[in-house]
């Protein structure tokens, strides 16, 4: 049902090259919620969504690379340099027992510097040194259970990875109140009556502020309500997705990334560096 392929371990670059700046590293997992089941259905649309974001990213490791050997070319010769970890090659999924799910593992280079025409890059402190690159080994985990006991999946994957927090976990999972198409992130709070989500946070007790417990950050993807008020939602959301979808969660056949999966990966983005502090020489 879902490709096999690789061991699920973050993993060590060996090889190294140069960088403009300092590269530090950091780990974050991200869910697909979902039911297994059922992987292209409207409820599992989180699901469907990671393995094309994952190419994504490595896409976006890629280019960075390459514009990063570009800024040493142009470099003085006395400029320093800083070691630069090799591109790791994306690891697909394989199922792990341990972990009740499916895991995989890419390891993604991001610029956290502002973009160029920022107000940021205009004041009067600004220093480019002062943002790293950042290098992030992503983990991506399906569940290998069923939606309304998904948190029993979750907790087995972040069992195998001590090191990663709450605070490094991200969910991602259809959200009825949005219409499709539209991609939208939440810090936490409330399950808003999503199943999943709500055994995420009852197993791994995040359930917010509200219950004097952490969040869990959410990428909420929108697939609308039946348009006959009269459907039945739940029949509406174990629903196959249309093939429009489809195309607009992957990539097109030219290998243009779709609308969604374009969303899906600017606040994956987004999301990783607001964890980063600017590092200071």
């Amino acid at each position: 049902m879902f490709p096999t392929a690789l061991p699920p371990v973050t993993h060590s670059v060996v090889r190294l090259s140069a960088a403009d700046r300092h590269v530090i590293r950091r780990a974050a997992v991200v869910v697909g919620l979902g039911n297994y089941t059922h992987p292209k259905t409207r409820h599992s649309i989180g699901q469907y969504c990671l393995s094309p974001l994952m190419r994504l990213a490595e896409s976006h490791d890629q280019a960075l690379r390459r514009e990063i050997a570009r800024r040493v070319s142009r470099l003085p010769p006395d400029a320093p340099t800083f070691e630069l970890p090799e591109t790791t090659p994306l690891q697909s999924f394989r199922h792990v027992r341990a972990s009740k799910g499916w895991l995989a593992c890419v390891s993604v280079l991001l610029d956290s510097a502002p973009s160029k025409g920022s107000a940021l890059r205009r004041a009067p402190d600004f220093r480019l040194g002062k943002y790293p690159y950042v290098l992030f080994d992503l983990v991506f985990y399906i569940p290998r259970v069923l939606m309304n006991v998904n948190g029993t999946g979750v907790a087995s994957a972040l069992r195998m990875y001590p090191d990663v927090t709450l605070e490094h976990a991200i969910l991602v999972h259809d959200e009825l109140q949005r219409p499709f198409g539209k991609v939208a992130f939440k810090a936490g709070g409330s399950a808003a009556g999503h199943n999943g989500v709500r055994s995420v946070q009852q197993v791994l007790r995040c359930s917010g502020r509200s219950m004097n417990q952490p969040d869990i950050a959410r990428i909420r993807i929108g697939i609308d309500r039946p348009q006959d008020p009269s459907h039945d939602v739940g029949a509406y959301v174990l629903g196959a997705m249309p093939p429009a979808w489809l195309t607009a969660c992957d990539f097109t056949p030219d290998g243009t990334p779709g609308p969604v999966l374009q969303q899906l990966w600017q606040v994956l983005h987004s999301w990783c560096l607001s964890h980063i502090a600017p590092f200071c020489e």
